[in-house]
């Protein structure tokens, strides 16, 4: 078909192309680097569900403040969206370990059961302030335009919590 009129299709060639490529590139300097080193590429933790009713249950309005661990501000579409997006790049992470000969570890089996829908959750969801005075704290990046801020969101949404952590290193 026209991968135009599917951008899902447009995201999968781009993954696949550039995005594959620039871990290999990652690859190849590790390898050049340590030519003699055994090497285990782990891939993405699970994210978000691919169950459409789980996925429908999850939202929550980012307004500030958000409650401890953030909120999850997508609509069932979008997990399931960003649950496919995340099965493309664990894909070409794993390709991309394939065609060096160092080994892949998937995270998905260890972290079933801890996305962000779920009720013990090992992903920050989006966690919002209100600016104080137009500057946000320093582990926020301010949303606005013209030099206004309006809310500030925390970095590190939907990257592992300390729990997470945690259960990925042990």
């Amino acid at each position: 078909g026209d991968s135009s009129a599917y951008p899902e299709a447009i995201l999968s060639d781009r993954i696949a192309d550039v995005v594959q490529a620039r871990i290999g590139a990652v690859l190849d300097d590790i390898k050049q680097r340590a030519p003699n080193a055994r090497v285990i590429v782990v891939g993405y933790p699970r994210v978000a569900t691919d169950d459409q009713s789980a996925a429908d249950g999850c939202w929550a309005s980012p307004v500030p403040p958000s409650p401890a661990g953030g909120v999850v501000p997508f609509s069932g579409t979008d997990i399931i969206f960003i649950h496919n997006v995340e099965v493309l790049l664990d894909a070409a992470v794993q390709a991309a370990a394939a065609a060096h000969g160092f080994e892949f570890v998937s995270s998905w089996a260890a972290t079933e059961g801890h996305g962000l829908c779920d009720p013990d959750s090992w992903i920050f969801g989006l966690d919002t302030q209100w600016p104080t005075d137009g500057k946000c704290p320093a582990d926020f990046q301010p949303l606005g335009y013209d030099g206004n801020v309006f809310a500030c969101a925390k970095l590190g949404a939907l990257h592992p919590n300390q729990d997470g952590v945690d259960a990925l290193t042990s």
